[in-house]
């Protein structure tokens, strides 16, 4: 007697599993005791964020992420550019126009990536090219604050201390059109923590940058180039814990000023 046939592959079984996005958050500061204790540092933050957003998709466009975070200050670890599709550069209360060497090896690898982007067969010379495969394949770049400044950096421009001080607080981002077409609205509210600015906005060969947005105080809110990059000098990342924490500190800084803090503090929520 013949064995029974094997029964058919169920709907499950037969289709393809999505491939995960391999994002890999650079720590290029931590956080305040607290919060590091609570979200585990600024990529505990930034995970908490980019889940949010995966959730609220509807469940057949969820993507699947598999997230890593690198200590590139101390640890200076980066990780392999065959092993991501994506980075994340996360804020800092450091100068990006610093000359440490940790912040001119984040330079590198950021650079390296643009030019991995473009498909130019140029290379920094780095060590960290030792990542880099004859295969390589096209690696999505997120800058945030001091990474939005980071990026501008990369692309050869400038990171300078405005003359016109501090952004600080829950503060209005008026959108450009571009701005407009991403974020689904005119004006982005979006809390701000910075007095570094990118000089002007950078340029590329052959490819147009998009300007974001625009403050009294800083002419380049975010830079976009599709299937390239995506900067924002806000902190989309931030919550009302770890801002209300950073108001405390603001009160207690003497580099604010006493007008400051009267006219800032009162607006961070």
């Amino acid at each position: 007697m013949a064995p029974p046939p094997p029964p058919p592959p169920s709907a499950s079984a037969s289709a393809p599993a999505s491939k995960a996005i391999r994002l890999a958050i650079l720590e290029c500061d931590t956080p305040l005791d607290r919060a590091r204790a609570k979200y585990g540092g600024y990529g505990g933050l930034h995970k908490l964020l980019l889940q949010a957003g995966v959730d609220i998709l509807p469940s057949q466009q969820r993507p699947q992420l598999e997230i890593s975070i690198w200590d590139v200050v101390t640890q200076q670890a980066y990780p392999g550019l065959d092993e991501i599709d994506a980075v994340l550069l996360t804020g800092s209360r450091h100068s990006a126009f610093g000359v440490d060497p940790w912040i001119i090896k984040l330079i590198d690898f950021v650079t390296t990536i643009l030019r991995r982007q473009s498909q130019s067969g140029d290379r920094v010379e780095s060590d960290i090219n030792n990542a880099l495969k004859s295969e390589s394949h096209p690696i999505r770049i997120i800058g945030v604050c001091f990474g939005h400044q980071i990026v501008g950096r990369a692309l050869d421009v400038p990171v300078v201390r405005s003359d016109l001080g501090w952004e600080v607080s829950n503060m209005a981002v008026d959108l450009t059109e571009k701005g407009q077409d991403i974020f689904g609205r005119d004006v982005l509210h979006i809390h701000q923590s910075h007095r570094d600015i990118l000089a002007t906005k950078p340029a590329l060969e052959n490819e147009q940058i998009f300007n974001l947005g625009t403050s009294p105080k800083c002419d380049l809110q975010g830079l976009y180039v599709p299937k390239r990059f995506i900067t924002i000098q806000g902190h989309p990342e931030y919550n009302e814990e770890v801002l209300d924490r950073s108001s405390g500190i603001c009160e207690e800084h003497e580099a604010f000023g006493e007008p400051f803090k009267s006219s800032h503090i009162g607006r961070s929520f």
